[in-house]
């Protein structure tokens, strides 16, 4: 039969369409292309793609019997025309060089029906390209074996094919009971029906898909696995299928859960310090916010951002943001450490001492700086309570001193002053001399009497300071007591060389008070208002109402009082050298301490101001019944 093909005669092709088959046969080729070719039904080759022609050295136009191989191809050609097959397979050997072994193929012919005329297409597929896949899919397997790489391969439907060993240990099974079913279904003990949903409605619309499952190993330690679905295509056709691949991330997540228990931790910690306390991270000369504790946003008023590690100038500004970073800089410039530095809240009105202590990274190349801030503001406010007190403990020392001292004067000069009357009253009685008894007995009244007072003062002012002091407090119209006292003093100092003007209301001031108290407090002041005043001096008494109170204002054109001195002018003893009243002038330093006091405690204000060498104003102010 092999000679009767030969006998064939040269084919004729005006029948096919030259122009068509040239135009294909330019068309270039991808690289390691199966070889092909189409024939008649007589054997006379149409078209020959490049691969063929490189490996069987025939030409279109050629029969296929040229071909030398075993079995003869215009044999098989004629057997298939003859037969009821469509299609056929079978192993060829070609020979192209006698000294040569022969290559093995696999070839698949079809019966092809075109425009009615009726083709054949040969299809080669070399065993030896057969092989190095095979190689390839068997190099694939042991690297996915030996690697320990867990993958599972699926069609279009999600039915199993493959599973690699990694897999089938993580689910605790084999392929023979993985193989041919669902994907879906193997994954059912690790997935929630809402994943099991996504995972289906993946696979149908041919979409990627990632999920994290966990389970108890044999060993009874938990494990993770993030599981990722992937879709296929073939190159040589739409057919789909699934990739599913496991990676083992149980180190990464406890990892992680070990590094968010010591954030925990770390943040419990930070949040139970009492002081402010912020971590800044310095980054590429940028500054970022590692952690602030609870006190510090209370204090600052600042809120905790929302965006993991944000920059610090985003967070805190104003004058916090600016000692924060004068420190950082300077800790930079002078290569400490440890630095200590002043804010002052003056929004809060409060006052810290900060600390920031700085460490440094050398892998990340990073700088922590930890910087907690003390408040200081009852601290300062006790010290200068304490200072307060404190100098005004000497100025009351000194005041004492001197107060001794002017009572030593001022108890000395009336009992002197007794004494020598006394002596001189003696005198008198032992020679008779009745007119100059009955004037010795009046200057020793006054100087009893001026003693008297000094004694009543320290009483009083003793008194007062003890709490002891008892009030008949009733209501009074207060513009009586203080025109009797007014009618009073202006009578007794006629003769000083003094003016009295008054200004009283009309109108009847019912006040709460002490009316003897009250008095007093009137002969005190309009006193050091003689007693301080100038030659020609004026004092002056008025009474009017405002916002439902009383008030009585003394003015006069005195010595005054220095503005520093106003402060302590109403201590007790407040009179010696340094003070704005003179230590020219009589008395012991009581009088305005004791009618603060007493005005204080029938529940009025007392209120002084005053211009050195203009003169004082003294204003009691009380509430109107």
């Amino acid at each position: 039969m092999k000679n009767d093909l030969l006998k064939y005669d040269e084919p004729d092709l005006t029948s096919v369409k030259k122009i068509t088959i040239n135009k294909f046969s330019e068309l270039t080729e991808l690289p390691d292309t199966k070889p092909l070719i189409v024939t008649d039904i007589l054997g006379v080759i149409l078209y020959s793609n490049q691969s063929f022609n490189r490996t069987f050295n025939v030409r279109i136009g050629s029969l296929i019997n040229q071909i030398n191989s075993e079995p003869n191809l215009g044999a098989v050609t004629q057997n298939l025309e003859n037969s009821n097959y469509r299609n056929f397979h079978f192993d060829l050997l070609f020979n192209n060089n006698i000294d040569e072994e022969p290559s093995s193929y696999y070839v698949d012919v079809d019966r092809l029906l075109i425009d009615g005329t009726e083709l054949l297409l040969f299809t080669f597929d070399s065993y030896l390209a057969k092989k190095r896949i095979e190689g390839r899919i068997n190099n694939l397997h042991n690297a996915l074996e030996y690697g320990d790489v867990a993958v599972l391969i699926t069609d279009d439907k999600g039915k199993i094919n493959y599973s690699s060993k990694s897999f089938e240990d993580i689910l605790s099974t084999t392929i023979e009971k993985l193989y041919n079913n669902n994907i879906t279904e193997v994954l059912v003990p690790y997935l929630s029906n809402k994943d099991l949903i996504e995972l289906r409605d993946s696979i149908d619309l041919h979409q990627d898909w990632v999920k994290l499952i966990s389970d108890l190993g044999k060993d009874g330690n938990l494990w993770f696995r993030e599981i990722k679905l992937n879709p296929v295509y073939r190159t040589d056709s739409d057919t789909i299928s699934f990739i599913l691949v496991a990676h083992d991330i149980t180190n990464y997540v406890l990892k992680n859960r070990i590094i968010q228990n010591s954030e925990r931790r770390q943040k419990s910690i930070i949040n139970n310090i009492s002081d402010p306390l912020i971590i800044i991270n310095k980054k590429h000369d940028e500054l970022f916010i590692e952690s602030v504790n609870e006190s510090f946003c209370a204090s600052f008023e600042t809120i905790k951002s929302a965006n993991g590690k944000p920059e610090l100038k985003d967070i805190i500004n104003g004058d916090l943001y600016k000692s924060i970073t004068d420190c950082i800089l300077k800790s930079e410039e002078d290569k400490k450490q440890n630095l200590k530095f002043h804010f002052s809240d003056n929004i809060n009105k409060k006052e810290y001492t900060g600390k920031l202590t700085s460490t440094e990274d050398p892998y990340d190349k990073t700088i922590l700086y930890i910087i907690n801030f003390s408040d200081i503001t009852e601290q300062l406010r006790n010290e200068e309570i304490l200072r307060e007190a404190y100098e005004k403990e000497i100025r009351l020392n000194k005041l004492k001193s001197a107060f001794l001292a002017n009572m030593s004067h001022e108890i000395r000069t009336p009992l002197n002053a007794i004494i020598g009357y006394s002596e001189l009253l003696e005198d008198d009685v032992l020679l008779k001399e009745f007119d100059s008894i009955v004037e010795n007995t009046s200057f020793l009244k006054e100087g009893v009497k001026r003693l008297l007072s000094l004694v009543e003062n320290i009483i009083e002012a003793s008194i007062i300071e003890s709490g002891e002091l008892d009030l008949d407090l009733a209501t009074m119209d207060i513009n009586v007591s203080v025109r009797e006292v007014f009618e009073f003093k202006k009578n007794k100092f006629e003769n000083k060389s003094i003016e009295f003007d008054g200004d009283l209301v009309s109108q009847e001031l019912f006040c709460f008070i002490d009316k003897d108290k009250f008095e007093k407090i009137l002969f005190m002041i309009i006193d050091n208002a003689v007693k301080y005043n100038r030659e020609n001096g004026y004092v002056y008494v008025q009474t009017y109402t405002a916002g439902g109170n009383a008030f009585i204002k003394i003015s006069d054109t005195g010595i005054g009082i220095e503005q520093d001195k106003l402060s302590t002018i109403l201590e007790p003893f407040a009179q010696d050298e340094d003070e704005g009243y003179r230590r020219r002038y009589e008395g012991a330093g009581l009088g305005l301490t004791i009618a603060y006091k007493l005005t204080a405690a029938m529940g009025g204000k007392f209120s002084i101001s005053s211009q050195l060498n203009e003169g004082t104003t003294v204003i009691l102010e009380f509430p109107l019944q």
